[in-house]
């Protein structure tokens, strides 16, 4: 129910992106997610528990399987030097980003949603 609200909120932030940045992307994420919200078979914690069911595999024997083809999608090829050090430096500038912004104070995300609503276009 809170999450319904939450997502009805958002309605005149994706209204004004797309008056912003044209199309309609942003109501088309919206409706994408409060239809996650009606049908829990549409998130991927959904499709995980469907196919857990679907080949009785526990959670862990399926983290293992999806791991594992992960693993071997991306082995073929692997990561450049040059990649990998480009993914380790944006990994810790990421870190150090982020750290940097929870360390400042910031106001309960309602209150930002509020004055967002608030605000007209």
């Amino acid at each position: 129910e809170w999450a319904g609200e939450l997502l009805s909120g958002l309605g005149n932030a994706a209204t004004l992106l797309e008056t912003l940045h044209g199309g309609a992307d942003y109501a088309a994420a919206l409706t994408a997610a409060q239809a996650k919200l009606a049908d829990d078979s549409l998130t991927p914690s959904g499709r995980m528990l469907q196919q857990m069911q679907d080949e009785n595999l526990s959670f862990a024997a399926l983290a293992l399987k999806l791991s594992q083809q992960q693993r071997d999608a991306l082995k073929p090829e692997g990561l450049t030097p040059e990649q990998e050090a480009l993914f380790t430096t944006t990994a810790l500038e990421s870190l150090q980003k982020q750290a940097s912004i929870e360390a400042e104070p910031q106001e309960p995300f309602e209150v930002f949603l509020a004055q967002w609503n608030e605000a007209s276009l």
